[in-house]
């Protein structure tokens, strides 16, 4: 593993993490805002896999919805008329460093509806010591 240096380290498992976010949209068609995720310093975290829903008119709904964490996709899943309609798509696994600082993420979900929705989603990590 390197860290954008000549030298580089050995990565040693620490620990799996599981996290739940909930958000209401503010507009319809948009990414919402639904927390952060934070690396500490020295650690490494592998998401390996990601799920979103929304909840619209009190219904469970599982198309067009997606989770982000800054700007990598992690999974989307999409509208009925689209070709992939049906089809969960799960970009993972994604590395984000904490490097010597620690690094706060910002995770997003996505819905095509403002009223009546909330928003679910959910991210699993692996994370890693910088040995």
């Amino acid at each position: 593993y390197g860290q954008g240096t000549s030298s580089s380290s050995n990565l040693g498992f620490n620990q799996v993490l599981n996290y739940n976010y909930s958000a209401s949209p503010g507009s319809n068609y948009s990414w919402t805002s639904a927390g952060t995720l934070s690396v500490p310093a020295n650690k490494v975290h592998k998401i390996i896999s990601g799920s979103s829903y929304r909840i619209y008119n009190g219904q469970d709904l599982l198309t067009y919805t997606a989770i982000k964490v800054g700007e990598h996709i992690v999974f989307t899943q999409p509208q009925n008329n689209n070709a992939a309609a049906g089809t969960s798509i799960l970009f993972c696994p994604i590395w984000l460093s904490g490097g010597s600082q620690g690094t706060d993420y910002q995770v997003y979900l996505y819905s095509p509806n403002a009223s009546s929705t909330t928003l679910k989603g959910s991210l699993s990590i692996v994370e890693f010591n910088v040995e």
